[in-house]
């Protein structure tokens, strides 16, 4: 494929007016976007987080026509490297099959990373420890030292490996609640006493919540008639606390006034180059973001604050009947852990705490 791109300038006097010409121009670099993105990142597939990202779904939806994701378009793609060479150490790792008692061959492989790591020691650049299909799970750190120099791990062969530092869970699932089109299953997870995350079949999988949906795409929504949306509650609906700034480190602003480099070609601002450094940037690592700069521009930009707590409405936790979002399934028997997914769902200036 052979892309060509021009730039449209219009000379008046000694200064030059850049113009990205019509919208549909604006959406067809977008689209060009997700097709690079797919090229260069292949273990995304379909890569469905930058297709929202850059408002494919929105603004730009009669360029690239309907388009539709199935869960199989989110799990990773396996990178096929080339295998070592017949002199080049190999050992190879099958977490399923091995046993770490084996010799590491081909046929006899050792269960874990770290049997593998331990047994490549002094063999010099050119060794290789493939993993073999499937999910390799670590109990330990793996540890690499010098003795590994010019070691290499990889997927044997393309297949498709992922190593993990999950638990895997031994579930046995039952009907929770079927009825009346619910589709909700339940089972008992013992010895694990907190999950962050949760994967199925490779694709993280969503906390249970309310409303149901994907927190992680937020502008699919159940109105455009996504059934995996999300119907968001007002922030008005909610008290939120501000943030103690005691707690901020001094703020210190940095804005570059030298002439020379200023973007002059603007007229609408942006253009001074700025940052803040810590102040409300202290969440931060390191503390320094442009959105805590002086006097940040454009959209509706401000410095960043993130409230300490947020109290909702009594209309939205309260039991059934305050409203036609009102119940979120209260009263709870014990809402201790519970967690509140909270976003500012604009493009500019986006945040997420």
């Amino acid at each position: 494929m052979k892309t060509t791109l021009t730039l449209l300038s219009a000379v008046v006097g000694a200064e030059a007016v850049w113009s990205l010409g019509p919208e549909s121009f604006n959406c067809k670099m977008r689209a060009l976007a997700w097709e690079y993105g797919q090229k260069t990142l292949p273990k995304y597939g379909k890569f469905e987080n930058l297709y929202y990202a850059l408002g494919l779904n929105d603004d730009c939806k009669n360029v690239t026509g309907p388009v539709h994701f199935s869960p199989e378009d989110a799990r990773p793609r396996a990178p096929l490297f080339p295998n070592a060479g017949s002199d080049g150490f190999s050992v190879y790792v099958d977490y399923e099959k091995g046993n770490d008692s084996n010799d590491g061959s081909i046929d006899h492989p050792l269960k874990t990373v770290n049997a593998g790591v331990e047994k490549a020691k002094g063999k010099g650049a050119g060794a290789f420890v493939y993993l073999r299909a499937g999910i390799h799970y670590l109990t330990e750190t793996v540890q690499i030292t010098a003795e590994n120099s010019g070691l290499t791990i990889q997927n044997y062969n393309g297949e498709e490996v992922t190593v993990s530092g999950g638990k895997k869970l031994d579930l046995k699932w039952s009907p929770h609640n079927i009825q009346n089109g619910n589709n909700m299953y339940v089972s008992d997870v013992n010895g694990l006493d907190y999950a962050w995350g949760f994967q199925m079949n490779g694709v993280r999988a969503t906390r249970a919540r309310y409303p149901n949906g994907n927190v992680e795409l937020p502008e699919r929504t159940v109105e455009a008639g996504d059934p995996n949306g999300v119907k968001m509650i007002p922030g008005l609906l909610a008290e939120w606390t501000l943030p103690d700034f005691s707690k901020q480190g001094t703020q210190t602003y940095v804005t570059n006034t030298n002439p020379s480099q200023m973007r002059n070609f603007t007229t609408y601002g942006f253009q001074e180059y700025m940052v803040g450094i810590n102040g409300p940037c202290d969440i931060y690592d390191p503390p320094v973001a442009y959105w805590c700069a002086e006097a940040v521009k454009g959209g509706s930009a401000f410095a960043f604050r993130v409230p300490r707590g947020v109290k909702p409405d009594k209309m939205v936790i309260a039991p059934k009947g305050g409203g036609p979002d009102a119940g979120l399934h209260m009263p709870y028997a014990n809402p201790e852990g519970a967690i509140i997914n909270v976003w500012r769902p604009k493009r500019w200036a986006n945040w997420m705490f």
